[in-house]
C-alpha cells in the first residue's frame, strides 16, 4: 500500500485530490491511502511516513517550498509533487529535489503521469531503503548513504555520508540480514556493519570511511577475513565498470 499527504488550505483541492488519487489506485490496482492537512503544521506533527507528498505552495505559516525543505532536513527522501497555482516557485522547487511542478486547475493527465514516474522512482528505491524509527519520526534510511551501522547501549546508530547519525531503540542482529545480503555490507566486528563503498582506509587494526567519523575497530583475528572482502569487492566494481 501507498500512503499520500495531500496538504493544502484549500479543501476543495484536497477533496479533489483525494478523488484522483484513489481513481489512480484503481485504474493500477495499487492500494492508496491518502490522509489530508490543512496546513504545514499539521502535516510536521504527524508521524505516519507518507511515500509521495502532494503540496501546495501558497498556503499560509509555512509556504510548501519552506515545508519541503523542513522534510528533507528531517530526511525525509519522498517524492515530493508541488500544486500550485503560481509560476513563480518553480525555479525553487528544484532546490527541494521536487519530482514536479503541477499548475492549477490541476490536469488529471499531468497529476498522473507525476504519480507514474513517481511509483516508477519508489520501485527502484524499494531494495535500497530502510525505515527505522528515530526520535518519535519515521526515517527511510538509503543504505548506499550509509557509512556504518553501530550497536551501542541497547541502541543502534546509522552514521550516513553526510554527517548526520540516526539513532533507533533495537538491534544490530536486527537490521544484519537486510543489510549484509548486500554485497556492500561487511561485518568486522560485533558492534558494526560497515559499507565497504565508503571504505578511504584499511589497515590491521581498523577501517576509516570519512572524517565526520571515527574509525572503526576490527575484531581480533578478523583483518585477513575483511581484507579479502573488500579486495574482492574492489576487484568486483572495477571489473564492472570496465565492461560498462
Amino acid at each position: 500500500m501507498l500512503t499520500i499527504a495531500i496538504c493544502d488550505d484549500d479543501e476543495n483541492v484536497r477533496n479533489d485530490m483525494d478523488c484522483l488519487i484513489h481513481e489512480y489506485g484503481y485504474l493500477k490496482n495499487i492500494e492508496m491511502n491518502s490522509v489530508c492537512f490543512s496546513n504545514a503544521s499539521e502535516l510536521l506533527d504527524n508521524k505516519i511516513h507518507f511515500d509521495i507528498y502532494l503540496l501546495d505552495i501558497l498556503m499560509p505559516g509555512l509556504n510548501g517550498i519552506e515545508l519541503a525543505s523542513t522534510l528533507r532536513k528531517n530526511g525525509e527522501k519522498s517524492e515530493i509533487i508541488f500544486l500550485t497555482s503560481s509560476p513563480e516557485f518553480a525555479f525553487e522547487s528544484y532546490s527541494v529535489q521536487a519530482l514536479n511542478y503541477l499548475l492549477k486547475p490541476i490536469d488529471k493527465k499531468q497529476l498522473y503521469s507525476s504519480l507514474d514516474r513517481a511509483l516508477d522512482t519508489l520501485q527502484k528505491q524499494k531494495n535500497d531503503v530502510i525505515v527505522i524509527r528515530s526520535e518519535g519520526r519515521l526515517i527511510s534510511v538509503s543504505r548506499k548513504d550509509i557509512e556504518f551501522v553501530e550497536a551501542r547501549m541497547d541502541k543502534v546508530f546509522f552514521c550516513m555520508s553526510n554527517g548526520e547519525t540516526h539513532e533507533t531503540a533495537s538491534s544490530l542482529s536486527s537490521f544484519e540480514d537486510r543489510l549484509l545480503s548486500d554485497s556492500r555490507f561487511i561485518k568486522p566486528h560485533r558492534a558494526y556493519i560497515v559499507n565497504m563503498s565508503k571504505i578511504k582506509e584499511l589497515n590491521g587494526h581498523d577501517i576509516h570511511v570519512s572524517d565526520c567519523y571515527p574509525c572503526i575497530s576490527i575484531a581480533s583475528g578478523h583483518f585477513s577475513e575483511v581484507k579479502e572482502a573488500y579486495l574482492s569487492y574492489m576487484t568486483f566494481q572495477m571489473d564492472r565498470g570496465e565492461n560498462k
